[in-house]
């Protein structure tokens, strides 16, 4: 760990200046890598179904490996989301080969003070507990995969959307929808997440729209 403290501070008498700068530097790496449960669930939101299940299925990966590697500090757990049907439990995956698709539904009340989404947690006597390091190595790759996916997702998005083209609605979701371009008589549909929700919410099948200008307009 480089604190970037020079030789001279140190050896200073002074330690009540070497313990502020001590808890300054920790408190900053803490802060990195623990993100408000809203931003990762708003990323996570705006994957495309394709690049959500390759990130998913990858972030699994992750987990497998990393418990793999420390099996002596026990059992690994990882909070993965929030339970749709009580906003009091956490859903957890078992980190283990062929068990991870188990989920386990957890009560806040019974997980350790400063748990929340992206944690990692061992179970020892039958009480779960915090593993930081666990937790922030394996946040980084995540977020580095998560970031990366996000990049290529980008990249498909703007392949689909060209200037002047004229797509048709084939089908919609909650938060998006799926289009072919009639104007290259493409008939492979995309996803696209950031349609305009004023359009989405009377959008019906067969619709017509002009992407213009990065938007699209009903014709």
């Amino acid at each position: 760990m480089n604190l970037g403290l020079s030789n001279g501070a140190k050896k200073s008498t002074n330690i009540q200046e070497f313990l502020k700068e001590l808890g300054n530097y920790l408190k900053s790496s803490k802060d990195h890598y623990n993100n408000k449960e809203e931003d990762i669930v708003d990323k996570e939101s705006k994957m495309v179904t394709e690049y959500r299940d390759e990130f998913y299925l990858k972030r699994n990966n992750i987990l497998i490996n990393y418990a793999n590697k420390s099996l002596g500090n026990g059992q690994m757990y990882y909070i993965y989301s929030k339970n749709s049907k009580d906003s009091n439990m956490y859903n957890l995956c078992i980190c283990e080969e062929g068990r991870s698709h188990i989920v386990i539904e957890e009560n806040i009340d019974k997980l350790p003070k400063g748990a929340n989404l992206e944690t990692v947690l061992r179970k020892k006597n039958g009480s779960y507990i915090l593993d930081d390091d666990a937790t922030m190595d394996v946040k980084a790759k995540i977020e580095e995969l998560k970031n990366r996916i996000l990049e290529e997702q980008e990249r498909y998005l703007k392949e689909n959307r060209i200037e002047g083209n004229i797509y048709e609605l084939s089908e919609k979701a909650k938060d998006r929808v799926w289009l072919f371009n009639i104007t290259n008589n493409n008939q492979e549909v995309f996803e696209e997440i950031e349609f305009p929700k004023e359009l989405l919410e009377e959008a019906k099948e067969g619709d017509k729209f002009l992407f213009k200008e990065g938007k699209y307009i009903k014709i």
